[in-house]
């Protein structure tokens, strides 16, 4: 288990099970967040997702929770079985919502706390649609987005 920032914590499924017998996530941390197909004992909440396609209301699901966790000053653990791509797509989609940044930026900095991390591209682009990049109008927000608006404008002059 890896912390993120400061009461933020990202985790494999078995980093929960190989804490001392007397481990109660609940307890220790307050608000834990499992993402695995089945949950493990003493979690607050399970939302199931896979590496790939999810419905995309699970996806919207899972960040609004951890964003609740985040309000609710208790310590959050976000987990899935290896602990590489969904728990780091979540924690990063909701990090760039708490910090208004970008979603690279977020992931950026789960990935320099917690390696491996690899989040796999059908949970980017879940994170993308969530965050609003699909959003022309969002798109003139340069504060949270990566790409030059000339690019998304489709200008074939990308000197400026």
């Amino acid at each position: 288990m890896d912390e993120i920032e400061e009461g933020i914590h990202i985790a494999k499924r078995s980093d929960m099970y190989s804490m001392h017998p007397d481990f109660d996530p609940a307890d220790d941390y307050g608000f834990v967040v499992c993402l695995c197909d089945k949950p493990v004992n003493c979690i607050d909440y399970h939302i199931p997702l896979i590496d790939g396609v999810n419905k995309h209301s699970d996806f919207v699901e899972a960040v609004d929770t951890v964003l609740e966790g985040f309000e609710s000053d208790s310590e959050v653990v976000v987990f899935c079985n290896a602990g590489q791509s969904r728990s780091a797509s979540i924690l990063s989609t909701a990090l760039a919502v708490k910090y208004s940044e970008r979603f690279e930026t977020a992931a950026d900095r789960v990935r320099e706390a917690h390696d491996p991390t690899s989040i796999r591209e059908p949970l980017r682009e879940h994170a993308k649609e969530y965050l609003g990049y699909g959003d022309l109008a969002k798109y003139l927000d340069e504060s949270i987005f990566d790409r030059d608006i000339d690019v998304i404008m489709g200008s074939s002059d990308t000197s400026n």
